[in-house]
């Protein structure tokens, strides 16, 4: 990847998961959204705070090296973005665009009401070379 993070639009699901295949070997994939009461941050309506995947896992830590972030169903809900210079970016990611970022040199949170927002989020482990 040639660069901290990137937003992009795609014109299907099946666009965006080719383009994350490219990167590297899918380790996780899953949906994020406001589903459970109580458990993972990622699967309820909370702020998270600026964090890079996989600290707080004990299976994936320091195994995440490129996380997407496809939007199926949008709200106002707010992602936050920081690059390698630590400038933070706030984005409202709308359905069909997507949030691709470098996860050892970017963290990233969410403040503001989840509601109905559903995002497909890949975990890439970048190919040996």
């Amino acid at each position: 990847m040639k660069f901290d993070w990137v937003k992009k639009e795609f014109k299907t699901a099946d666009e965006f998961l080719l383009e994350m295949l490219s990167y590297g070997k899918p380790i996780e994939v899953s949906l994020v959204g406001a589903f459970d009461n109580k458990g993972r941050g990622s699967r309820r309506n909370i702020d998270l705070d600026l964090h890079q995947d996989g600290d707080y896992s004990t299976q994936y830590k320091n195994k995440i090296d490129i996380v997407g972030l496809y939007c199926l169903r949008s709200s106002f809900a707010k992602t936050l973005i920081t690059n390698s210079k630590n400038i933070l970016t706030e984005l409202i990611l709308k359905k069909g665009e997507a949030l691709i970022f470098d996860n050892k040199v970017c963290k990233h949170g969410r403040k503001g009401d989840i509601l109905d927002r559903i995002l497909l989020r890949v975990w890439i482990q970048k190919s040996s070379e």
